[in-house]
């Protein structure tokens, strides 16, 4: 992650083009996927924002494009659902997951409410 946040900070990652479904009511991005020189996926960012659900997912890619952090959050009418990072190894094995999670909210966060890591990073969005 700390190659990705250097990347980032120092210009060298540029918005690549996201699917018109991941705008907002107001028009405003959902989702933005962040590619380096080689146009490899390495940020993606997706946060969305309803009056009775919000969900937010971070992913951070190694030079190879595989998932290797991940940061996700979600509430409801009833509170918080989860709010976790999980560490991925290169062959997306689960290496370690901190944080919370509701009862029943027991799969891997790369799917969690509805997400489908891999389909953000291509730039579509959940329906």
């Amino acid at each position: 992650t700390a190659q990705v946040r250097q990347l980032e900070r120092s210009g060298q990652l540029r918005p690549a083009p996201v699917a018109s479904s991941c705008l907002d009511r107001s028009g405003h991005p959902q989702l933005t996927v962040l590619v380096d020189a080689k146009g490899t996926p390495r940020l993606v960012r997706y946060g969305r924002r309803q009056p009775d659900h919000s969900a937010s997912f971070t992913g951070y890619y190694d030079a190879a494009g595989r998932l290797r952090l991940a940061t996700g959050s979600a509430a409801g009418l009833a509170g918080p659902l989860y709010n976790l990072t999980a560490e991925y190894d290169p062959r997306g094995i689960l290496l370690y997951e901190s944080g919370t999670r509701r009862s029943g909210w027991n799969a891997d966060l790369r799917s969690l409410g509805g997400l489908n890591a891999a389909a953000l990073r291509l730039g579509r969005c959940p329906a």
